[in-house]
């Protein structure tokens, strides 16, 4: 483990990002299997962010160099942080004086600079504001779950006592016939207008105050679906998923975890349920049943687990009505395989500790020498030449525009791998060739090396970031790729626009905005944070935000959108109108 505690922080944060990552990515992938198998991911993932801290400082360093850093020796003042602006007073063939004068302060006003702000106060603010806004917000958090809990023991003690009689009856049998052998206790309140399960090591189970007209069907259904969260530890698992949450509460992505965690365990015990011998009809009626008077429950919804919310609702009872779905239980081998290789990964991700190689002087001096040989070269051979004639020609080796392309052919693919993240515009035309212009800006954009290199599939176009870290980059490319032509995209930030394009669209960004226009085929796109916006567009898959506005308009294919902080807007899309169908169906 790093002794460096802002380094330490730093990866944990990355790291447990990129946990929360995969887990968005897998669970999506395992959208065709059992609601069971995505809830063991979602559990999974929130556990493994959980004990990432445990896991940074128990295993061993495995350290990968894959950071740049300066043979030693070499100045990095005008060969890496900044190549040198030159500035010729006279050329002739007799003689000839170059200048080369750095646009970085010399060693000394670096380091004055250093301890101006190690002194004055505004470093210091940055340490100790960080960790206390982090505090602020996980213990806000806790002190909610806390709220809520102490909220159901009052209900609990102010609640009539079902636990003798009908109720007590149906309870232990469904118990029994569920292999939950722990004491469940059962009671009636007016405090709850759901049935809610909540309890660890001693259950209890509350159900509205008009429960005793209900029929012996409908307690049957409502008790075989609490029960199944008891026999699959479900309040465990959420009250771990809600402290990961806790821990991890300024990322969007650790709140569309817990979410899909909740969503997916409602939907594993309507399994369960069903498995029983309920019918999938009779089951859908008894849920609405339930949802026409559930309300909000505030704190003590937190940390309990209802059996119908509205926002869950529409999805669920798409679930249990689609007779398609083969419902299977997975083996213990099966699992233990999966569980395994997952632990594996955790291991691997928990020991990865990123470290320096050398970088071989001549490519980050190239600039530099290149630029003087220029000047030296010309000096021999023509006469005497103001010196503002000359110098622009040699500072347009510097300039951060570029025009890149190589051939490619239709149906190809565009791999973007950017380390330095940027703004991207993609569109078609009629040429097979990939072409890419670009400007590459930003205090540190000299630090950026780019390539774009034709591949056995297409094309790839990549971006390294060189020095320190935390370099400040604000590049845009415009890319021209043949009319159908996949795209799979990673970078470390910046928006997206594809636009007249035919193909596959994957990957992510790890932040800014995505619009999609005109555009046919699959997307699988996410972003950490910004707006999307999928216009006139025949596609399929899925786009994801972690905070954002999504609108899908004029949309065909059966293409969806999920956001971290708002429900998706779908206008004239194939998805509005099955929602419509499904919510006549469901009155119906």
């Amino acid at each position: 483990m790093d002794t460096n505690l802002p380094a330490f922080v730093t990866m944990l944060v990355v790291k447990a990002t990129a946990i929360l990552a995969l887990g968005s990515v897998a669970a999506m992938i395992a959208r065709g299997t059992d609601a069971s198998v995505r809830h063991a991911i979602w559990a999974f993932t929130l556990t493994a962010a959980l004990t990432l801290p445990l896991g940074m400082i128990a295993t061993p360093e495995w350290r990968v160099r894959i950071l740049p850093q300066q043979m030693q020796g070499v100045s990095t003042k005008s060969e890496v942080v900044t190549p040198p602006e030159i500035t010729t007073t006279s050329v002739s063939p007799s003689a000839s004086r170059v200048e080369h004068k750095s646009h970085g302060r010399d060693e000394n006003e670096l380091t004055g600079s250093a301890g101006f702000f190690s002194s004055s106060g505004i470093s210091w603010s940055l340490t100790n504001v960080i960790p206390v806004v982090w505090a602020i917000g996980a213990l806000s958090m806790l002190l909610w779950m806390a709220t809520g809990r102490l909220a159901l023991r009052r209900i609990v003690n102010r609640a009539a006592d079902l636990n003798s009689g009908e109720w007590s009856t149906l309870l232990s049998n469904e118990a029994l016939s569920a292999g939950v052998s722990k004491r469940i206790s059962i009671y009636s309140t007016n405090a709850v207008t759901t049935p809610v399960t909540f309890g660890i090591n001693a259950p209890v189970i509350l159900v509205p105050a008009d429960s005793n007209g209900w029929s012996d069907e409908h307690r049957l259904v409502v008790l075989r679906h609490e029960i199944a969260h008891i026999a699959r530890g479900d309040m465990l698992i959420q009250t771990i998923g809600l402290i990961a949450c806790a821990v991890y509460w300024f990322n969007p992505l650790a709140w569309i975890a817990v979410r899909g965690l909740r969503a997916e365990q409602e939907r594993a015990c309507d399994d369960r349920v069903l498995v029983s011998g309920t019918a999938p009809v009779d089951y859908a009626a008894h849920l609405l049943e339930v949802a026409r008077s559930a309300q909000r429950m505030g704190p003590q919804g937190l940390v309990s687990l209802a059996m119908a919310r509205p926002t869950q609702l529409e999805g669920r009872l798409l679930a249990v009505l689609n007779s398609s779905r083969t419902r299977r239980v997975h083996s213990r081998a099966a699992r233990r395989v999966s569980m395994a290789g997952a632990g594996v990964a955790f291991i691997g991700l928990a020991a990865f500790t990123p470290a320096s190689q050398i970088v071989p002087t001549l490519r980050v001096a190239a600039p530099s020498i290149l630029a003087s040989q220029m000047i030296t070269s010309r000096s021999a051979a023509l006469p005497d030449v103001p010196a503002k004639k000359v110098a622009p020609a040699a500072r347009a080796s510097f300039d951060s525009s570029f025009t890149k392309s190589v051939s490619a052919s239709q149906g190809g693919t565009l791999d973007i791998d950017l380390d330095s993240g940027a703004g991207l515009t993609i569109s078609s035309w009629d040429r097979d060739e990939v072409r890419v212009d670009g400007t590459l800006g930003g205090r540190d954009w000299r630090q950026t090396e780019l390539n774009l290199e034709r591949t056995s599939r297409g094309a790839r176009l990549t971006t390294r970031q060189y020095g320190n870290n935390g370099s400040s980059t604000s590049h845009h490319f415009t890319i021209r790729v043949p009319r159908r032509f996949n795209i799979r995209l990673s970078s470390a930030g910046g928006g997206v626009t594809i636009t007249d394009v035919d193909g596959t669209f994957a990957g992510h960004t790890g932040g800014g905005p995505i619009r999609i226009e005109r555009a046919s085929g699959r997307a699988e796109l996410t972003t950490g944070g910004g707006p999307i916006r999928v216009s006139r567009s025949n596609l399929s898959g899925s786009i994801t935000t972690g905070g954002g506005t999504v609108v899908i308009e004029d949309v065909r294919g059966g293409l969806t959108g999920s956001s971290g902080s708002t429900s998706p807007v779908y206008i004239n899309s194939d998805e509005s109108s099955s929602r419509s169908s499904s919510r006549s169906s469901s009155r119906t």
